[in-house]
């Protein structure tokens, strides 16, 4: 990467430079829209920084488990009582009951199919006895945001907003899906949190006609927020320093490695090359005339390939 003491010290840096970052060590050219595309990808990771001028509150929140027949259990109760079902006989709740577990079950083969997963843990067996069921659960109450950057896990509504922004920049309309899990946040520490949004004033008023607004406004209660629907407009996606060398080492532990006896063997004939003829060498020129030696591990494109890093090592010193 290309280096910078003060990139060293930085805690996020936006997207357009970002990207030209990764231009000129990558030597070909990137814009914002390609992170974008990548992080929808998993292939790294964004960040957003909340203006330092504004108000916001958060709330850890955490995946959890419970055995997956406890929440069949829950289900198939509340839609009996929903549907004014509760009070039926036992053998025909038992047959509703069977029912609503085999649909529930082929829900949960279509959305597990594509998974890597053992051939027994599709069976309808252990759906009902072994599987488990993943959920959000809040692990401590709201509280006022201290911190202002924090990595965007992309598993709520903040991923609707990446894709939305690509979408407008593409000159088209943008997405109009909804996430009800609301905006998650991720901190240095690894911890998750919701964004949380308030109620207003005159909702709050409606479950109690005696609570004194200005009153409420002096601290925080639970009940009075919910999961945000989206990122505030004026805060700034971009990436950290970190993650952006990361992707970058990535994409360096891609290629094909070259040993050192392949760096020796082009040493060597690059010196050759160099020695034996007086005239204004390119690079393409030493890789076309080392090729046609039919060196073994020696193509044009593996020596192309040995030059490419070099250049990138020696960029990275000066």
């Amino acid at each position: 990467m290309v280096t910078s003491k003060i990139l060293k010290v930085k805690k996020w840096i936006n997207l357009n430079e970002a990207a030209t970052r990764l231009s000129l060590s990558l030597e070909e050219h990137i814009n914002a829209l390609d992170l974008m595309e990548l992080a929808l990808d998993n292939e790294l990771i964004l960040s957003v920084k909340f203006p330092r001028n504004q108000y916001h509150v958060i709330r850890e929140i955490e995946k959890k488990s419970t055995p997956y027949i406890e929440y069949l259990d829950k289900m198939f109760k509340f839609e009996l009582f929903s549907t004014e079902k509760n009070n039926i006989g036992e053998k025909e709740y038992k047959k509703l009951q069977e029912i609503f577990y085999k649909e529930e079950y082929d829900l949960y083969i279509s959305k597990i199919r594509k998974s890597n997963i053992e051939k027994h843990e599709m069976s309808y067996d252990f759906f009902l006895n072994q599987a488990r069921y993943f959920y959000w659960d809040y692990v401590d109450s709201v509280k006022s945001m201290n911190d202002f950057i924090f990595e965007l896990p992309l598993i709520g509504s903040e991923r609707i907003d990446v894709e939305s922004l690509i979408e407008i920049n593409n000159k088209r309309e943008p997405c109009a899906f909804y996430n009800i899990d609301g905006v998650f946040l991720r901190d240095s520490d690894g911890r998750l949190y919701n964004l949380m949004s308030k109620f207003n004033d005159e909702i709050l008023s409606s479950w109690d006609d005696d609570l004194d607004i200005n009153f409420k406004s002096l601290y925080l209660d639970d009940r009075h927020y919910y999961p945000a629907d989206g990122l505030p407009v004026d805060c700034e996606i971009g990436m950290s320093p970190i993650n952006l060398s990361n992707f970058e080492r990535s994409l360096s532990d891609v290629n094909e490695s070259v040993s050192r006896e392949q760096i020796m063997m082009l040493l060597g004939a690059v010196l050759q090359e160099v020695t034996s003829r007086t005239k204004k060498w390119t690079q393409g020129d030493l890789a076309l005339s080392i090729d046609e030696k039919k060196i073994k591990n020696m193509k044009e494109r593996a020596i192309n390939g040995i030059f490419s890093k070099a250049n990138k090592l020696y960029k990275s010193i000066n």
